[in-house]
């Protein structure tokens, strides 16, 4: 009987190894590809926060936004520093503003990493084996953007949050819904008076393939961006 039990739990250890699941999406040749790729420059992220309330009538929160942004931008730095890139310096925002061109190709790769989550399932737990078979690519613009900025690689993020208004969090109707769009599946309690979850992904300038993507979601605070970036690959070989 304890040899039956002993084999049994091996079984069971298994199986539930074979079906662990992750939100990581990695290159299938992730390790080659990393070899040229040592600088990476971080497009502004995308921020939007909203003050949902019981009309419909959902606010943005401009200033938080800013708040969140310039947090974000602080913790991708960090974050690539000490996984062994170089950060390229780059002014995104007044460069954006004076070459409408540069403004369409940061667009265009923004609309290819959205077109690209759909193919990834991003933000749904998937098997560790299909994860690290994904080869799909945002377009030619982030090769271009990449060659603009003297970088390998470009870093992608976007923070999506929620902040419920007193009467919201009062009758909380149709949070389940709410918690469904802005979170891709990610759990965030049907009681939060508020959350958020941050999408990152590393893209590689030479082909505009997605090297490295994952999601998180939290707290409404840049805490998030630690942990979708806890997952980033390190440099295969930091100059």
């Amino acid at each position: 009987m304890k040899v039956f039990r002993i084999t049994a739990l091996l079984m069971l250890g298994l199986l539930v190894a074979s079906c662990a699941t992750t939100t990581t999406r990695t290159h299938p040749t992730l390790s080659d590809q990393l070899h040229h790729v040592n600088s990476v420059v971080i497009v502004p992220p995308r921020v939007e926060i909203e003050y949902v309330t019981l009309t419909g009538e959902n606010e943005r929160m401009p200033d938080q936004e800013g708040v969140i942004r310039s947090q974000l931008l602080t913790i991708a730095e960090r974050e690539l520093r000490t996984h062994g890139y170089e950060v390229v310096p780059f002014d995104f925002d007044e460069a954006l503003t004076e070459d409408n061109e540069l403004a369409y190709l940061v667009t265009q790769v923004r609309e290819g990493f959205d077109n690209a989550k759909e193919d990834m399932s991003l933000g749904k737990q998937i098997s560790v084996e299909k994860a690290s078979t994904l080869a799909i690519s945002v377009g030619e613009a982030a090769n271009i953007i990449a060659a603009r900025t003297g970088a390998d690689a470009i870093l992608v993020m976007r923070y999506s949050g929620f902040d419920k208004s007193d009467g919201y969090v009062a009758k909380d109707v149709g949070t389940s819904l709410l918690v469904g769009i802005l979170t891709m599946g990610q759990v965030i309690p049907l009681s939060a008076t508020s959350g958020a979850f941050t999408e990152c992904a590393l893209i590689d300038g030479m082909t505009g393939e997605i090297l490295w993507a994952d999601v998180k979601g939290g707290m409404l605070n840049a805490s998030v961006a630690d942990s979708a970036m806890d997952s980033l690959p390190d440099d295969v070989d930091p100059g």
